[in-house]
């Protein structure tokens, strides 16, 4: 067979798998009505510096939230320049209580994990910064006692997690879930 062949099949099995990891994402965290919709929106024009890698933080790291503006107007991002979500549900929990995305909802839907506290960058107000215990131990930032999330399926400067299942948002400098489309 030819390498081109070869590549080719490839492309269409990774393009395959894409899209059934995307339909287990909403399965898996979409909403409680079992919408399967979602918005996407095109790469962000301008966003914070690329420092680390946009996994949860090893042991003893610390992350810096700062804002950035995106296509739906300007937002959290990460210090390694994901954006960063906020889950509507976790919003229902007792406050200092655990976040609710879990298991499957958390390997589709990183959380913002950190050693010690989380470091306000450019346009974050201190204040609103803050972290809270989950149930595997390990510690995730808040802000606005919200807990934050990357989507596994970002690239640095994309937002296409906004309005997944019509529970997941990106966050606005005041905390505050930005609307899609705005």
């Amino acid at each position: 067979m030819s390498s081109l062949h070869l590549r080719s099949r490839s492309l269409r099995a990774m393009a395959i798998g894409l899209a059934v990891t995307a339909s287990l994402v909403v399965a898996s965290c979409g909403g409680d009505d079992g919408s399967a919709s979602s918005t996407t929106s095109t790469p962000s024009t301008t966003m914070p510096p690329v420092s680390q890698p946009a996994t949860s933080a090893p042991a003893g790291s610390t992350v810096t939230i700062s804002t950035g503006e995106s296509n739906e107007g300007e937002i959290l991002f990460d210090d390694s320049g994901q954006a960063l979500y906020i889950y509507t549900p976790d919003a229902d929990r007792a406050e200092n209580s655990p976040p609710t995305c879990v298991d499957d909802c958390a390997t589709a839907w990183p959380p913002v994990t950190v050693e010690g506290e989380p470091s306000a960058g450019s346009g974050v107000d201190a204040a609103l910064l803050g972290t809270v215990a989950r149930s595997d131990g390990t510690t995730q930032v808040t802000y606005q006692g919200q807990p934050l999330y990357r989507f596994a399926s970002d690239q640095p400067g994309t937002t296409s997690g906004q309005g997944v299942g019509g529970v997941w948002f990106l966050v606005g400098p005041t905390g505050a879930p930005v609307s899609p489309g705005s």
